[in-house]
């Protein structure tokens, strides 16, 4: 059972003059394992105008989004990411929507009941996912949401923030889940996500994508987008790479989810 909070309810509340003028506004919203991130931004000039993040919270995260004011108005773009380790990566050239349950299947052993896709056009594949339980009963309050596997936003993210034609790797870290983008040449060569709970586990899952794909960690250039946790990472991950580059978070609040949303959702 959920329990209320004053101070949170009040913190997660949408301003006024930010319902008035949903019209132009783009609704970027997170879901994690234990927290919800929201934002708004202005969607001609990708201005950041309100941002939240919950922290952990009790209770069904579309419950806890149903009792905000979120859905009061009806903003111009609304966008949702979620976390996942369940989905595969197919080449456009190869893709059937039919087959999507069939990959998913065979890559990960799961039967999907609601099998969804997102084009990647920028890396010439398609994601195949399943599309969550609480999906549904999102859309009966915010129509036009449109739900995306945050693996999926962080690939097309990987893909235009490429620069040269070397060996180029983003890695978006979380308190539990690492997502890992690889490229050489601009084209993907892997989008994996793993489960990790330290520093120790990123440095694992990364040394051995490395060592697969044969990247110089001298030549490598590496973006880390660290999400919840693990402080220690960059310099952590410097020691090994020569190049690692990190997003300016977009205020305070210090998460890039929000960003790539804008940019890429």
């Amino acid at each position: 059972m959920a329990v209320f909070n004053p101070e949170l309810a009040a913190k997660m509340k949408m301003p006024k003059e930010l319902l008035d003028e949903a019209s132009s506004l783009h609704f970027a919203l997170h879901i994690g394992d234990r927290y919800v991130e929201a934002a708004l931004y202005d969607a001609a000039s990708s201005t950041c105008r309100w941002h939240v993040i919950s922290e952990e919270f009790i209770g069904d995260p579309v419950e806890f989004i149903y009792q905000r004011n979120w859905h009061d108005q009806l903003f111009r773009k609304c966008t949702v990411s979620f976390d996942t380790l369940v989905y595969a990566i197919v080449p456009t050239p190869y893709f059937e929507e039919k087959q999507i349950a069939s990959y998913l299947h065979l890559q990960h052993g799961v039967h999907c009941n609601q099998p969804q896709h997102s084009e990647m056009a920028e890396l010439d594949a398609v994601c195949c996912f399943e599309a969550p339980e609480w999906s549904a009963r999102l859309m009966g309050f915010i129509p036009n949401a449109r739900i995306l596997p945050s693996a999926a936003i962080l690939a097309r993210y990987a893909a235009i923030a490429a620069t040269g034609e070397g060996a180029s790797c983003v890695c978006w870290v979380t308190e539990r889940q690492l997502t890992m983008v690889c490229l050489r040449q601009r084209k993907l060569h892997l989008l994996a996500s793993n489960e990790v709970s330290s520093e120790e586990d990123v440095m694992y899952h990364f040394a051995n994508a490395a060592m697969r794909l044969g990247f110089d960690l001298e030549q490598l250039s590496l973006d880390l987008l660290i999400g919840r946790g693990m402080t220690e990472l960059k310099e952590l991950l410097s020691k090994y790479v020569r190049q690692v580059n990190t997003l300016e978070a977009a205020d305070e609040i210090g998460s890039y989810m929000p960003q790539i949303h804008v940019l890429c959702a």
